[in-house]
């Protein structure tokens, strides 16, 4: 989540951006389960939802049932429609079929809802449309909800979760029309796509999921960058702030990204300061990303807002100085922290895996960056190391880098 700052500038006006398809209506009068089974009869025996891992199918017919018994389950234990939740784990069994969580089904569920706003997101027509893929696997969600890497099924196609997940393995089916994929450094599976099947989507929970997404996916495609996380989703608004000031900023100039629209959350369940440092007086959410909007309304992510090295009042974001190291043909993977410094505040320094058998130094490191960048993102000091701490979706731990480097033992 981000943070609010204390005080706003209103002197200047917002600078708002929308998506560049028109807003379309959405039935308010319907619940979301209603309107994502709505077309139940034809599609009842087509697969909905495939585990990644184990395989497993769910029809829609078989999701739209459990669901009910979850919601039937929920209710005998006394939740109702405000949230909250109760302390036994109801499970749900269905035949022989390994049993569901019905805490699982909603998350399901929602996952569904996502499927079916995909209309919402790209589409054309003037109203939200569930899509209801065909049967055999082409268009089931398919996804690695503990790994937060998604199995796109096509035919028998998919993307494995590789040992090292900063790099994925497209297998080469022509077949495959699009990916979708989340998540930064997404260079390298850009490199290993040359047709540019796989676009990227941008989003967090608190804000509905999804924030922006590629335009590629629209009936009527349009022309993307590479690096661009695509454009606002119809029915929201974006806005760039100063993390400092909270100014509105214009097009081109990095700052705090900010949604707001009916689709964010209401609030953080029992925490109204949490909420209150996320969503501001005006309904704004603050995401604590970084990143700009450019001339054509294309999204692009440059950082956290928390991870940014502040050099002599310069922002140096840690992800640039990654997607570049590893660019480096000896470089297996990498990872930049702040250190402490008595003169600049933070330097940026770099953790680095080297690939088996290469000799490359700490300058070598150095003379490669600093052709790149500016001066005040230049690495200043490297530390080589046999791996590089991450969460289970792949996200770098930086923290623990920065621990070690503060107990003096960054090796």
């Amino acid at each position: 989540m981000g943070s609010v700052p204390e005080e706003s500038v209103a002197a200047a006006p917002e600078v708002v951006f929308r998506s560049r398809l028109p807003d379309i209506e959405i039935p308010n009068e319907q619940t979301l389960q209603s309107y994502c089974f709505a077309k139940m009869s034809e599609v009842g025996s087509r697969p909905c939802i495939i585990d990644g891992q184990t395989g497993a199918s769910y029809t829609y017919a078989e999701v739209e049932s459990l669901s009910r018994k979850a919601a039937a389950g929920l209710r005998r234990m006394g939740v109702g429609p405000a949230g909250g939740r109760g302390e036994p784990e109801p499970v749900l069994q269905q035949g022989g079929r390994a049993a569901v969580p019905a805490a699982a089904v909603p998350h399901l569920l929602a996952q569904l809802g996502a499927a079916g706003g995909a209309a919402r997101r790209v589409g054309d027509g003037d109203h939200a449309q569930v899509r209801h893929r065909r049967a055999g696997g082409a268009g089931a969600r398919a996804r690695h909800h503990d790994r937060a890497l998604r199995a796109a099924h096509r035919g028998g196609d998919r993307q494995e979760p590789p040992g090292d997940r900063r790099r994925p393995r497209l297998h080469p089916h022509g077949h495959v029309r699009r990916r979708a994929h989340g998540q930064g450094a997404a260079g390298r599976l850009h490199g290993q796509d040359p047709q540019r099947r796989a676009r990227p989507g941008y989003g967090m929970t608190e804000a509905g999921p999804v924030l922006a997404m590629c335009l590629a996916f629209a009936k009527e495609p349009f022309k993307v960058k590479s690096g661009s996380c695509g454009t606002v989703v119809r029915n929201a608004a974006l806005k760039i702030v100063d993390p400092d000031t909270g100014a509105s900023l214009g097009r081109n100039q990095p700052g705090e990204i900010c949604i707001r629209g009916e689709q964010i959350m209401k609030g953080y369940l029992n925490d109204p300061e949490s909420t209150k440092n996320t969503i501001d007086k005006d309904g704004w959410l603050h995401t604590g990303d970084i990143g700009l909007v450019d001339d054509d309304d294309e999204i692009f992510i440059v950082d956290r807002l928390k991870e940014i090295i502040k050099y002599k009042g310069f922002q140096v974001a840690p992800a640039e100085l990654e997607a570049l190291l590893i660019t480096h043909p000896e470089i297996k993977d990498a990872a930049v922290v702040s250190l402490k410094d008595d003169l600049a505040g933070e330097v940026p320094v770099a953790f680095v895996m080297r690939i088996e058998g290469s000799e490359i130094t700490e300058d070598d490191i150095k003379k490669f960056v600093a052709k790149e960048v500016v001066f005040y993102k230049r690495i200043h000091k490297v530390f080589f190391t046999d791996s590089i701490p991450k969460n289970p979706s792949g996200k770098i731990l930086r923290k623990d880098l920065r621990a070690r480097l503060a107990a003096g033992i960054p090796s």
